[in-house]
């Protein structure tokens, strides 16, 4: 569930801090999603 709140919320063009805050994960994490969603 986490993952795909972070998903969403970079593609509403947050960045990656604030995405790693909003959806609990880690910075590391979200790089690696927002690798996957582009």
């Amino acid at each position: 569930a986490k993952r795909k709140i972070a998903i969403n919320l970079l593609k509403m063009g947050l960045s990656v801090e604030k995405v790693a805050q909003g959806a609990e994960l880690t910075i590391k994490e979200v790089e690696e999603l927002k690798k996957e969603v582009n």
